[in-house]
């Protein structure tokens, strides 16, 4: 009789166990769970020069786990797409990444807060202030 309910009691904790322990391939891969950040993101605000665009262009910002790339549609030209390099500093929560400024490169500094991506930067002589939320 002992045995029979160490068999029942068994058999119920397996069960439990089994139904509370959430699906390990949805959890996806090791890569995916340690960088939450790689994605798709919108474009929500997007000024140049003082002047706002985020009406004019319709950008996204595709985060892969070693380069961005930064895709945008306007008015008579059509998709373009820049792709950059990019390095992630966890304990600053921030992005690193080289970017085309005029004649040469700069290294900007684009921080990751809550799902969202922001950039505020002095960029060719003009002040560029870009924020994209994941979609």
């Amino acid at each position: 009789m002992k045995r029979i309910r160490l068999y029942c009691a068994s058999a119920l904790v397996s069960l439990l166990t089994l139904f509370s322990v959430p699906n390990v391939l949805q959890l996806g891969t090791l890569k995916e769970i340690s960088t939450p950040y790689v994605g798709y993101y919108q474009c929500e605000t997007l000024r140049i020069g003082g002047r706002d665009y985020a009406g004019d262009v319709n950008a996204r910002l595709e985060v892969g786990t070693e380069e961005m790339t930064l895709i945008w549609k306007a008015p008579l030209i059509g998709e373009q797409r820049l792709s950059f390099p990019y390095e992630y500093d966890e304990s600053a929560q921030s992005f690193f990444l080289t970017v085309p400024d005029g004649k040469g490169e700069k290294r900007v500094r684009m921080t990751y807060e809550k799902g969202e991506l922001t950039l505020s930067e002095n960029l060719s002589g003009k002040a560029f202030f870009a924020r994209f939320s994941r979609k």
